[in-house]
């Protein structure tokens, strides 16, 4: 049987405070960050846990794209 990986990608109203929670909180290791030059908003970003990766952005409620 094939090993199953999930890639979870949030969306968070700060996702720059998220990632640094991410860090301190579980020793995740940023991997790739992408701001938006319009106003420094996070645009997509990739962080590994272990094995894992996880995805995360900041809100674009132009595009649909909004948090829980």
């Amino acid at each position: 049987m094939a090993a199953l990986s999930l890639t979870p990608y949030l969306t968070c109203r700060r996702a720059d405070e998220a990632i640094v929670f991410y860090t301190r909180a579980f020793g995740a290791t940023e991997q790739f960050r992408m701001s938006d030059p319009a106003d420094d908003r996070v645009g997509h970003a990739e962080l590994t846990l272990g094995e894992s990766r996880l995805m995360i952005a900041d809100e674009y409620p132009d595009f649909g794209a909004i948090s829980p």
